[in-house]
């Protein structure tokens, strides 16, 4: 298992097929505890979802060797004018799976 928060933001993450990574409610991101963990992947059929909807804590499962960003957006941050990351801007984490 391989725990993503708030500061890993910009980084590039390396997984095992198999591996499944969490990403921890985001501050600023939605309204903890009355909306899903906003967390997308750019390709669930290298990195893909866990549950429908995702949990407070994402869950993503590293299905097949490739590459794939985990991101939220902008437009999920309950203000925009916000300091919290991610309302600085997006929140992207690239991952890499081996």
């Amino acid at each position: 298992m391989i725990t993503l928060d708030a500061q890993s933001n910009g980084h590039t993450v390396h997984a095992r097929v198999g591996n499944v990574l969490v990403v921890d409610p985001l501050p600023g991101a939605l309204t903890p505890g009355l909306a899903p963990n906003p967390v997308t992947s750019s390709n669930p059929a290298v990195l893909g979802v866990l549950s429908r909807p995702q949990p407070l804590v994402a869950e993503f499962r590293a299905w097949k060797p490739g590459r794939a960003d985990l991101t939220v957006p902008e437009s999920a941050c309950k203000s925009a004018d916000s300091n919290q990351v991610p309302c600085s801007g997006p929140w992207i984490v690239h991952v890499i799976v081996h």
